[in-house]
């Protein structure tokens, strides 16, 4: 779909690449996946854990995206997503010691 292919390539842009999907989910790969949902939860975002949907054991940890409600401004999305999945603090965010 094209709101699919819309968020793939905003988050090719963060370094984050989007090697599966099926219709209106997209797998992403996660550092951490337990830390990925913890931090977009904390912003309001609910994406799903990967692992329950394997069907194996995956080499990495993932977080499954559904885009069908996502409109606009993939950009923030995917920037966003990349800081999560990525284990790093969001942009706008100060770090404190």
């Amino acid at each position: 779909s094209e709101r699919r292919h819309a968020l793939v390539t905003a988050l090719a842009a963060h370094d984050v690449v989007v090697a599966g999907g099926d219709g209106i989910n997209l797998w992403i790969p996660a550092r951490n996946e337990q830390a990925a949902l913890v931090a977009l939860a904390a912003q309001g975002i609910g994406v799903a854990p990967g692992s329950p949907f394997a069907a194996a054991p995956l080499a990495e940890d993932h977080i499954r995206v559904t885009v069908s409600l996502v409109r606009d401004d993939h950009d923030a999305l995917a920037a966003t997503l990349a800081a999560a999945v990525l284990g790093r603090r969001p942009s706008g965010q100060r770090q404190t010691r």
